[in-house]
């Protein structure tokens, strides 16, 4: 089915957590969801509409959400290597934590074996 020329144009909107009645209807508990991850409704629409008529077929608005959508595109050799230097990172801080520590260096200065 074809649309062009009608004047009809299609938005797929994904708006993360918006504070509406949806979740109360359905019995959901969004009493842990902290206030930062909800877009306000008036951004919402605002942002929506600037993508309608910038002719863009996907609207998330908000950068938690942008980032979230950006990451999962990432490819999975991104993440490997995201995960190598991570642990290479966390390595180096523990080995130079596990040497510099207060509790190390006092141990240290009262005669005991390190």
């Amino acid at each position: 089915m074809s649309l062009r020329g009608t004047g009809v144009r299609v938005q797929a909107l994904c708006p993360g957590f918006v504070r509406t009645e949806f979740h109360q209807r359905a019995n959901i508990d969004m009493s842990t969801t902290p206030n930062w991850a909800y877009i306000d409704d008036d951004y919402l629409v605002a942002t929506s509409m600037a993508d309608l008529r910038a002719n863009r077929p996907l609207s998330i608005p908000g950068a938690l959400y942008k980032t979230i959508y950006l990451v999962t595109k990432l490819p999975g050799e991104t993440w490997l290597r995201f995960a190598f230097w991570m642990i290479v990172g966390l390595g180096i801080y523990w080995f130079y934590g596990r040497h510099h520590s207060r509790l190390q260096i006092s141990g240290r200065e009262e005669g005991e074996q390190p």
